[in-house]
């Protein structure tokens, strides 16, 4: 009797008594880079994938040799940034994407004379450098690089919006927020 109770409270609720389809897998993306002999990302589902390319320390003959050398991942997990082997070049690349350089000027001779940081969405690079103003700030969806934030050098960066659409930037003691879009 309990049975045939518990039967009809379940068929007059209307519950559904098949699963319902499984929710659509999340995108992989880069959980964190670690640095062990290389480079390698720690993916969102677990795997490691080496990134070979990578330069691990600055080269012998730069002024801060051996030091090890910036890696960077877009706050999206995205998009990766760091200086090629090869060359010296800094690139950007996507896990499934070709390498694209960001502006010659930053090479892994400047590491640590210049700090790249990216946008969370991996459409901007900015440095800061050791003299005052920011050095570089390229577009990479453009592949441009951007004339300095009011046209002058004096700026210092600290940080992109959270939708990387503003320039959070310092000058003695005022701050300033830039559109990135009045830049272009």
């Amino acid at each position: 009797m309990r049975f045939r109770t518990a039967l009809a409270a379940l068929l007059l609720t209307g519950t559904t008594l098949i699963g319902s389809p499984a929710a659509a897998a999340a995108p992989v993306t880069i959980a964190y880079a670690q640095r062990t002999q290389a480079w390698q990302l720690v993916l969102t589902n677990g795997d490691v994938v080496e990134v070979p390319e990578a330069l691990a320390k600055v080269p012998k003959d730069a002024v801060n040799a051996g030091v090890r050398a910036p890696f960077l991942v877009s706050g999206d997990g995205k998009h990766f940034l760091y200086f090629r082997k090869s060359d010296g070049l800094f690139v950007e690349r996507t896990l499934n994407g070709k390498e694209r350089v960001v502006p010659r000027r930053l090479t892994a001779y400047t590491i640590y004379e210049e700090w790249p940081m990216v946008s969370d969405d991996g459409s901007y690079v900015v440095t800061s450098t050791s003299a005052p103003g920011v050095g570089i700030f390229a577009d990479l969806r453009t592949g441009k690089v951007l004339p300095p934030p009011g046209h002058t050098d004096a700026w210092s960066f600290l940080g992109f919006s959270s939708d990387g659409k503003r320039l959070l930037l310092a000058e003695d003691e005022r701050l300033t927020v830039f559109s990135v879009a009045g830049m272009r």
